[in-house]
């Protein structure tokens, strides 16, 4: 890595200090060139800014935010799968109270079986339905 320093006519904010500088610290190494504002001369700016350091925690906050990107969608497709599973219960259960409000008579549970699926369909319709949205049928 090869390190230099230039002068620009245009002033920019010092990594290391945040006073404006003309000065810019300049690597470069296999075609690449990066060039950082930092105070060359009144101040020892340009021997505290590590590019390698930089560059260091630019690749950890893309490969974080890579990885969150990952975690993310994964999350996503484990809410699908639950969300389908709770929706096959609550589709099972809504057909049960629907079935035995409309006086079929076969397989009719105890009395509080029927209250319990009652409250499993009126306490699963949030997670399965958006705001203010009523389910087809109610």
């Amino acid at each position: 890595m090869k390190i230099g320093t230039i002068s620009s006519s245009e002033s920019e904010k010092c990594i290391v200090c945040g006073r404006q500088t003309a000065d810019r610290k300049v690597y470069h190494q296999s075609g690449i060139q990066v060039v950082i504002p930092a105070c060359h001369i009144a101040r020892d700016c340009f021997d505290k800014a590590d590019v390698k350091r930089m560059l260091a925690d630019i690749r950890y906050l893309k490969n974080e935010a890579e990885y969150q990107r990952i975690r993310a969608e994964a999350a996503e497709q484990e809410r699908d799968k639950l969300l389908a599973i709770v929706q096959g219960v609550y589709g099972a259960a809504l057909n049960d109270v629907n079935r035995w409000e409309g006086g079929m008579t076969v397989g009719t549970p105890v009395f509080q079986d029927r209250v319990f699926v009652k409250h499993l369909v009126r306490d699963l319709q949030p997670f399965i339905f958006a705001e203010g949205s009523k389910p087809d049928g109610e």
